[in-house]
């Protein structure tokens, strides 16, 4: 059975943008894998003719994303392990403060 992984974009256009390296590199190294986005309607131009990508919605309610496992790419979520009170962005926000560049 073909292994299906289901990616969720969502931010901004430049998170969109960003995201597409990671789309070919999943594609790439995992030739099989039948790999579906579901992202915001004003991401669809932007994924909708990529090569790496196998379906592309924005539509959660599209039949092609039931019963299949997300992974949601909204890094705001994330709890790192190591810090579990802040969010992502905070400690990121924190290492560009603490920069001296």
């Amino acid at each position: 059975m073909k292994r299906v992984l289901l990616v969720e974009t969502w931010g901004g256009i430049g998170d969109c943008w960003l995201a597409t390296p990671a789309l070919k590199a999943l594609k790439s190294h995992n030739p099989d894998l039948d790999l579906r986005v579901r992202c915001l309607e004003n991401h669809i131009e932007i994924l909708r003719r990529n090569p790496w990508i196998d379906f592309v919605s924005f539509r959660p309610e599209d039949p092609h994303f039931h019963d299949v496992e997300a992974l949601d790419t909204n890094y705001a979520k994330l709890r790192p392990s190591t810090n579990g009170h802040k969010p992502a962005t905070e400690i990121i926000a924190d290492l560009r403060c603490d920069s001296h560049f």
